[in-house]
């Protein structure tokens, strides 16, 4: 917080070098220990159950997640839950649309796979960036947010209340820079600079 004070006092150039600065930096890899590398290798053996189509149990993922995951998982899943009851009589006309969209995320995001990856899916209740500001009680101004979302960047933003929430600067990791930058304009950001190949910083004008 301290490094984001430091840098409104200085010239926006500054605050792009920073930024800059923390995406080179890579943090260094360390050694699993043999839990760790258990752990790991139950949770491919679940993850590959799920490329499956196979049903896994809570207990196995209880066993496989610190006890602090697990309970994060299991209050997502409380949520989803609640999502589900309410979204279950939804109308034939959007899910024709949830299905058209699930299949164009599918087909997009095959653009961008090595040969040896391949394209698995799983059903999830998505709800907007709004709902988790309000959620969050988030101030109305925000200093800073960054979106990496593999290529769903404009769906984000859409789910956005530019009237209710607004952003010093927005770093977007995004591969179609001209829509975005479009939509983008419509509320008040430009571009203020390209940060690496796919990352750009807009700032609230």
């Amino acid at each position: 917080m301290s490094e984001w004070l430091d840098s409104q006092q200085k010239p926006s150039g500054n605050f792009c070098k920073l930024l800059q600065e923390r995406i080179e930096k890579t943090n260094p890899r360390r050694t699993l220990t043999a839990k760790e590398s258990k752990r790991l290798s139950r949770l491919e053996g679940i993850i590959d159950k799920l490329r499956r189509g196979e049903n896994v149990q809570n207990r196995q993922l209880q066993t496989c997640l610190s006890d602090d995951k697990y309970k994060q998982l299991a209050s997502e899943w409380d949520t989803q839950k609640l999502f589900r009851e309410e979204l279950k009589d939804k109308p034939d006309e959007l899910k024709r649309y949830e299905d058209k969209l699930k299949e164009a995320y599918i087909e997009a995001g095959t653009k961008h796979l090595t040969e040896a990856e391949t394209v698995f899916s799983f059903g999830s209740i998505a709800v907007t960036l709004n709902y988790f500001l309000e959620k969050a009680n988030a101030p109305s101004v925000i200093d800073f947010i960054s979106l990496d979302v593999e290529g769903a960047e404009l769906e984000v933003l859409k789910g956005i209340n530019f009237e209710q929430f607004s952003f010093k600067y927005m770093l977007i990791e995004l591969r179609d820079l001209e829509r975005v930058e479009s939509f983008l304009k419509n509320h008040n950001y430009v571009l203020e600079k390209q940060l690496s190949v796919h990352d750009y910083l807009f700032k609230y004008s």
